[in-house]
């Protein structure tokens, strides 16, 4: 069509971060992702959840200075891979951007990096980190992926023997 103009729509992304209450030592993490984000700025629109992994969320304080956010509840079974597979079918954005309890950011632009990778090479799994030590592995401090494929896995992570399949094992999401 001559002289068309197309409406392009930047996919939304949902922040999600595990945190697990009562514990002093996930409150320090948690305080240092939050001052993290605050002092690393990013110019990309993002909707913040933290993935509780437990029944009461005591974070209040802490998030505060991240304005609007989501407090999705999670039993803890399989720890943080646990969380993201139970939130994924609830995360309505078309992308997830998965911080585990002890990751942060440590430079400015740090979404527009991730943002940079998925606008290059399209849907997959993109992570800020990862090792080939003993076998190629997922390290789950962060990484970003759409909520769709997180869903679409088809084994039960409950316990630190799915947790190990689904980063570096026979079943490995990536």
């Amino acid at each position: 069509m001559k002289n068309s103009c197309y409406l392009v729509r930047r996919p939304t992304i949902n922040v999600c971060y595990i945190y697990l209450p009562g514990c002093e030592g996930h409150r320090n993490c948690a305080r240092r992702f939050v001052n993290s984000t605050q002092h690393h700025k990013t110019s990309i629109p993002y909707k913040f959840t933290v993935i509780c992994n437990g029944p009461v969320f005591d974070g209040r304080e802490i998030f505060s200075p991240m304005g609007n956010y989501d407090v999705f509840h999670h039993d803890d079974s399989g720890w943080d891979i646990g969380g993201y597979l139970a939130f994924a079918p609830h995360c309505m954005e078309d992308w997830m951007y998965c911080f585990g309890g002890n990751g942060y950011v440590r430079t400015d632009a740090w979404l527009e990096r991730m943002v940079e990778a998925l606008d290059k090479h399209g849907i997959g799994l993109y992570g800020t980190s990862g090792t080939y030590e003993v076998r190629p592995h997922l390290n789950t401090s962060g990484f970003i992926t759409v909520p769709q494929l997180l869903s679409a896995y088809p084994y039960k992570v409950v316990d630190k023997h799915g947790r190990y399949e689904f980063e570096h094992g026979y079943h490995s999401y990536w």
